[in-house]
This record gives structure tokens, sequence and C-alpha cells, in this order.
């Protein structure tokens, strides 16, 4: 999963990040309302969206609701989790109408955030998407994000595995080196790149997966079917 964390708050919001990578969810975040907006219209641009957005409703530049309304406007269905103080039933109601998925009050346990954008993750997932997707004989689980080759379920550190989903995600197109430094992953720079994928794609050939992770000189990586025989 890929989750979009609107939060104004700093330390919550990294806090809320690292909770997310540990069960390995790939976050952005953004600490105003404009900023909030770039990254979902870059999203739709890149044809990436996100999985899920977690939205404070008490944002500098541009408030939470109207996010919201905007982001419904514009014909964006991203389920929306609205995590805030404000818990007043006509605020939930005024949430819902204007397009929130769900609510969940600050504080909040770590386990319920995560079972919540799942549950409205998997809601808004077409039939395909909440099934499992194969390329060569590698699968992935868009609902439980495992991986499996053949039935067998592929264990990766959770580094690489973030990694692996971007590119499963966009397999047969490339993804730049850039973009998967930029992923708020502690430890993984655009030094460390080469290293990570060196490691994933061990761990590919040793499932025995009949994909690669090829090298595009100057863009980046591309994940792609390959016969058995080629991966001797």
């Amino acid at each position: 999963m890929r989750i979009l964390i609107v939060e104004d708050d700093p330390s919550l919001a990294e806090a809320i990040s690292f909770n997310l990578n540990s069960a390995k969810i790939l976050t952005s975040i953004a600490e105003t309302g404009p900023d909030a907006i770039a990254l979902l219209d870059n999203a739709a641009r890149l044809r990436h969206p996100y999985d899920a957005v977690v939205l404070d409703l008490t944002l500098p530049g541009i408030d939470g609701m109207d996010i919201l309304r905007m982001m419904r406007s514009k014909k964006d269905a991203t389920p929306v989790l609205v995590l805030t103080a404000r818990s007043t039933l006509a605020e939930r109601v005024d949430g819902l109408e204007n397009g929130a998925d769900d609510f969940l009050a600050k504080p909040c346990e770590t386990v319920e955030l995560i079972a919540r954008l799942r549950a409205i993750a998997r809601r808004h997932a077409t039939t395909d998407e909440v099934h499992r997707t194969t390329f060569g004989n590698l699968s992935y689980n868009t609902s439980t994000g495992d991986f499996d080759v053949d039935g067998a379920t592929m264990i990766l550190p959770r580094r690489s595995h973030v990694i692996l989903e971007v590119l499963f995600r966009r397999r047969g197109k490339p993804v730049t080196k850039e973009y998967l430094a930029n992923m708020d992953l502690d430890g993984t720079s655009l030094e460390s790149i080469d290293t990570q994928m060196y490691r994933i794609r061990r761990r590919i050939k040793d499932a025995g997966a009949t994909v690669s992770i090829r090298t595009l000189k100057g863009t980046g990586f591309m994940l792609e079917e390959v016969s058995p025989q080629d991966q001797d």
C-alpha cells in the first residue's frame, strides 16, 4: 500500500509514517494543504495514485475539509480516512457528506489505523485489484501486501519489500533512482539504491521467480518477465 499522510504536526506525522513503514506500507508526508494538493495532483499526473489518504482537518494554507472537497470535485476517488481531534457528530457528518470514507479520533492505536486503511482501500479497489496480481510466476496480493512465487511466500526485508512493490506496480515501466531514493525509507539513499537492487535480485533469483530487474542506463530500473533459462 502507498499512503499519503496529511498532518501539520511534524512529530505526529513522522510517528505515523514510521509505524506504517514498519508494517511495509509506503508513505509520503504533506504538512500543509497546498503540499497535499501538489502531491495528489502529481500522483494523478503520473498515474500512480495513493491507495488512501490520512487527512487531518486543521491545516495551514488549505483546511482539510477543503482538500476533501477539492479531491472529489476533481473526481479523485482516493479513499480518505480523516484522523482528527475534532469529534463532534456534526463534523463527522459533514466530512462523510463531503466524501470522507472513515473517521478516526486522535490519539489512535496503530493497529486500528492500519486495519481501517486496509479496509477502505479494499472497498475502493476494483475486483481485479483485490485479487492476486501475477507477473511471470511472481504474485502480489494487494490486500495483504504479500509476494509469492508459484504459491510459496517470498519474505523480504522491509526496504526491499516496498521497493519491489513499487517496481511490481509499475512493471514493464521505468522507475527512476531518484523516485526510489525519495520514498522516505530509513537507510535508503541515492547511493544505496544499487545495493538494494542487488539484494532484491538475489532474493528473486533464489526464489525461482521468472522476473528480473533490468537496469536502464541513465533512467533507473524496470521489472520485466524473463524465461526460466535466462535466470540461470
